[in-house]
């Protein structure tokens, strides 16, 4: 109980407005000192909108900066045709494998930041967003060390201001207790675990091993978990020299913080990283929400980075840079909020697109009472949901939902055509023919069974590979029950 009191009471879990109100108020001095500028923070970095307080596209502050450290990233403009096969090509001819990230160009904590494994993941992605917001789809970068980096040009030269790492949401089994119960037990993980979306597709019965950690959270922001820890102690010279050369000669950046990730320290110090964002003006440094960090401390660090702004500001402004109009600024924060809202729209969408609503006591039911479940929730109307699907070439998917234990795909089946030779991976399978007639071919006993409309089928990893396909001239429609678990109701 006092572990829950101190960390609620500890400065990180404060809201914005009340920890930034001392903040604020510095603000506002700075701004009568630069002859009432209140957006005198514009010229701190001219090649970043409004200087990077907010609404500017992380596509273009990669162009600021040593292209050697950039992942491999394409922008998808929502303009832009997004054919998934097409986006595939694109990634080939990047060297893009899966998983990639997929974020919003303009965006900020974590907001629809998705680690996508699969085409099957991207399809649903593009279905939901891509025509609506600009996106950036990156490399995603191996390695266990992330990092936020406050790089300061001070005379000349580069400093490093804040220096932390990030330490992903994640827990320790103890060989007893339930992924779920081990959330209870952890106050990190139950306020932005247990009460997030994310879990849906973790096993919350599983038990981890004793000391087996298990990651639940793999982007690393504050708001999804992430626990800042300050690494100042890592500040040196070469440490300097590395970072220096991130942003070269660069002078239309002074005042940034670089996300990065490498594999270690010793990585790290030789240069060895990807950066993953540039942060402007609105950038925090990282290291004071530390929990060791007293509130003292913390503000002690957070005007003094204030200061170092207002200070590069004045030193602009007296080489003849005017900060942008007033109106200007006030109309970019207007159009960053209205996007913002869109972005958290569309996080709620996400949330919300499920067809299939599972009942409380879907894991005591049989894989058949789980597909009457699902024919109950199909709309009248089918076809408009193929619209959204991912076409294989010989088929049609389209998934209906997805959680640790189930999957529910809807699949249709063109005229002369079928799937490749596969197994199910562990899943057991119950499909139903709701239009149209399949053929299922097992490899295993060279069998065919044909099944018509209404007729249903099993198929698990013991009966060996199989192959569907639709011989006829029409198209079929079937509805696939994946589950985890062995079916013990079903004899094969």
């Amino acid at each position: 109980m006092y572990g829950k009191v101190k960390n609620r009471l500890h400065h990180e879990n404060w809201p914005s407005p009340v920890f930034y109100l001392p903040v604020f108020l510095y603000y506002l001095y700075s701004s009568f000192k630069h002859g009432v500028r209140f957006n005198y923070f514009s010229v701190v970095n001219p090649g970043l909108k409004t200087g990077g307080l907010c609404g500017f596209s992380k596509w273009e502050s990669f162009k600021l900066i040593n292209s050697k450290y950039i992942p491999k990233t394409f922008l998808l403009k929502r303009e832009e045709d997004h054919n998934t096969l097409k986006i595939k090509e694109e990634m080939r001819d990047l060297g893009l494998k899966f998983p990639v990230i997929l974020k919003p160009d303009c965006g900020e904590r974590g907001f629809l930041v998705h680690k996508l494994e699969n085409l099957l993941d991207l399809t649903k992605a593009l279905n939901l967003y891509a025509d609506k917001v600009d996106f950036l789809i990156q490399e995603y970068i191996e390695g266990d060390l992330e990092l936020g980096v406050f790089i300061i040009k001070k005379n000349k030269k580069w400093i490093i201001s804040s220096l932390m790492s990030k330490k992903f949401l994640s827990v320790v089994g103890d060989g007893v207790s339930t992924l779920s119960e081990l959330c209870k037990k952890d106050i990190r993980a139950e306020k932005f675990f247990l009460s997030g979306v994310n879990n849906k597709t973790v096993d919350m019965s599983k038990i981890l091993k004793k000391d087996e950690s298990m990651v639940l959270e793999h982007i690393g922001n504050h708001c999804r978990g992430t626990e800042f820890i300050n690494e100042m102690n890592h500040n040196d010279e070469n440490l300097r020299e590395v970072f220096s050369g991130v942003v070269e000669k660069q002078t239309d950046l002074n005042y940034i913080r670089l996300d990065i990730r490498t594999k270690s320290w010793d990585h790290l110090n030789d240069g060895d990283f990807k950066v993953l964002e540039v942060n402007g003006v609105s950038a925090e440094p990282g290291h004071i929400y530390d929990t060791n960090f007293t509130l003292t401390e913390a503000y002690k660090d957070l005007f003094h980075h204030w200061m170092e702004m207002s200070e590069i500001a004045g030193e602009q402004i007296n080489k003849g840079f005017e900060p942008e109009k007033l109106a200007d600024t006030i109309k970019d924060v207007f159009s960053h909020l209205a996007n913002k809202k869109r972005l958290m729209s569309l996080q709620k969408q996400d949330e919300d697109e499920c067809l299939f609503s599972p009942p409380a006591d879907i894991d005591t039911l049989s894989i058949d009472e789980v597909m009457e479940h699902a024919k109950n929730s199909l709309p009248e109307n089918i076809e408009p949901l193929f619209e959204k699907s991912l076409d294989l070439g010989g088929y049609l998917r389209f998934c209906m939902y997805k959680d640790s234990n189930y999957e529910v795909v809807l699949c249709k089946w063109k005229p002369h055509k079928g799937s490749d030779e596969h197994d199910h991976k562990g899943k057991d399978c119950c499909f139903e023919v709701l239009s149209g007639e399949v053929n299922e071919y097992r490899k295993v006993g060279d069998e065919t069974i044909v099944l018509n409309k209404n007729s249903r089928g099993y198929i698990c990893d013991k009966q060996g590979p199989h192959i569907m396909s639709n011989k006829t001239d029409i198209d079929a429609i079937t509805l696939h029950i994946y589950k985890n678990k062995a079916l013990l109701d079903t004899q094969y």
